[in-house]
């Protein structure tokens, strides 16, 4: 683990979507430790939701935070070829 970097924070994505659209991704974020994925809590948790949702709004994604996860709102839909 580099504490610069924090590369033990990750996050699992749960995607709902549908033919030609996705409703919503949930990311729910977790500490890697000992190569393992566990859930992260407290502070650490809402520091990462906060910052990453953050960068997403910075490029133009609607995103919101709450009940310990952020929530990339729709539409999300796919471009259409």
């Amino acid at each position: 683990m580099d504490p610069a970097l924090r590369n033990d924070l990750a996050g699992v994505f749960l995607v709902r979507a549908r033919p030609g659209a996705i409703d919503a991704v949930d990311v729910r974020p977790t500490r890697i430790r000992g190569g393992r994925a566990e859930p992260s809590e407290g502070l650490e948790r809402e520091r990462w939701l906060h910052r990453l949702a953050e960068r997403c709004r910075a490029l133009g994604t609607r995103a919101g935070v709450g009940e310990g996860r952020m929530r990339l709102l729709a539409p999300l839909e796919e471009p259409v070829a």
